[in-house]
């Protein structure tokens, strides 16, 4: 049988009929790409989220990562400098030679052409403090900078509780002059040193250079 031999009535029917399945499909193609249009919106939207929160957490991570390697540096940093608080004090030989350099200007009195007068010792007689007072002794003395030494606690009946290193002096000014340089000369070679606030006595009227000018270095405990 001929699709031609279809009466009119039933042709009428399957035309009608497939009306219908286009309209169908045309409108499940409409709602279709509608729909593919409206997830892709959604989809783009939800991935920039995503890539919103990805890019947070990783500034985030970032922060964390830069803020925990910072405190590493400072616990480092910190251990470092406990390290160098608790390592005994020692003189190489090069800051010996600093300090021979520095204060070989100084060794001889300007007036009566003696040698300057410096009393090293250690105050509290430990080996740390005894070998440092040692380092500095030799580098002060007659092969080094040239200096008069004298190696016994010299405080002028004075009591001394010393921290670190203190030179004791006079109030004489050339005294005075070489302390401040000899200070400055251990801070540069990485000791701390300072003039100690109290002054001993000087001869009367400023009548003995050698004894006036003279001064002590004490080493006491390096914390």
């Amino acid at each position: 049988m001929s699709i031609f031999d279809l009466s009119e009535s039933t042709a009428n029917t399957m035309h009608n009929i497939l009306n219908i399945i286009v309209l169908i499909a045309l409108t499940a193609t409409v709602a279709g790409s509608i729909g593919l249009y409206l997830t892709g919106v959604v989809k783009d939207r939800y991935a920039k989220i995503n890539e919103l929160n990805t890019q947070e957490r990783i500034t985030v991570a970032n922060k964390k990562a830069a803020e925990a390697n910072e405190r590493a540096a400072k616990a480092n940093l910190a251990a470092e400098e406990l390290k160098a608080k608790l390592a005994w004090r020692n003189l190489t030989p090069e800051q010996q030679r600093i300090i021979t350099e520095r204060m070989s200007n100084w060794s001889v009195l300007p007036k009566s052409g003696d040698k300057q007068s410096i009393a090293v010792f250690s105050t509290n007689g430990n080996f740390e403090s005894t070998r440092l007072a040692n380092q500095i002794a030799e580098a002060l003395g007659p092969n080094g900078a040239g200096c008069a030494i004298n190696r016994y606690p010299v405080t002028y009946g004075m009591s001394f509780s010393v921290s670190r290193i203190a030179i004791l002096t006079s109030s004489d000014p050339r005294g005075l002059k070489v302390a401040s340089a000899l200070v400055e000369t251990l801070k540069e070679v990485g000791l701390s040193a300072s003039i100690a606030p109290e002054r001993r006595q000087g001869s009367s009227r400023g009548a003995d250079e050698r004894f006036d000018s003279a001064i002590s270095v004490m080493v006491g405990d390096h914390l």
